[in-house]
């Protein structure tokens, strides 16, 4: 949900806006890089970004702009290597990605990546407090970073389960997380 009420989807064919009124659905013809949308987060600034199959869209104030196309590992810009899977806005305004290949944060519309994390599919991302951010990360279980570097890794069998965790959610109430499992 984004901070002016609108409730976003990601589907098979673009995404979904529901608000109060009229549903519409943006697509490739509004601009959208691809309709194969993975995930979708508002942002602070009333923009919505959105990871495609072929791109990190930004929606803002009715436009769509391609931050990011895919690239290969030969090219030598920063944007992120791979298809955007999960996107995550923190307290201090960064977006946090995940591709296959990296894991890391946008400044300035450039890609910094997360060294101490490496590629793989991370299926949510929660912040507690003081910017502890918590990353659900198949095959690998829970990692807990702290200022950008991983301070602590919980396997899933750790964690009494044999299956991937796939949402991770902070409950500041009682200063801890919630997690889902397949």
């Amino acid at each position: 949900e984004d901070r002016e009420g609108n409730v976003w989807a990601v589907t098979m064919n673009g995404i979904d806006r529901f608000r109060e009124f009229a549903v519409p659905n943006i697509s490739i013809r509004q601009g959208l890089s691809n309709t194969n949308s993975v995930a979708i987060t508002s942002a602070k600034d009333g923009s919505v970004w959105v990871a495609t199959y072929n791109g990190l869209n930004r929606w803002k104030d009715g436009r769509i702009s391609v931050l990011n196309r895919i690239r290969s590992a030969q090219d030598s810009s920063r944007t992120p290597q791979g298809a955007p899977y999960s996107l995550f806005e923190d307290s201090a305004g960064r977006i946090w990605l995940s591709t296959v290949q990296e894991f890391g944060y946008l400044e300035n519309n450039r890609f910094v990546p997360v060294p101490d994390v490496r590629g793989g599919r991370i299926t949510s991302m929660a912040e507690g407090p003081s910017g502890n951010l918590w990353l659900a990360k198949e095959k690998d279980g829970l990692l807990h970073l702290f200022q950008g570097r991983v301070i602590e890794k919980f396997p899933w069998t750790a964690l009494g389960h044999n299956d991937d965790g796939r949402v991770v959610l902070a409950d500041p109430s009682h200063h801890g997380i919630w997690l889902g499992f397949s």
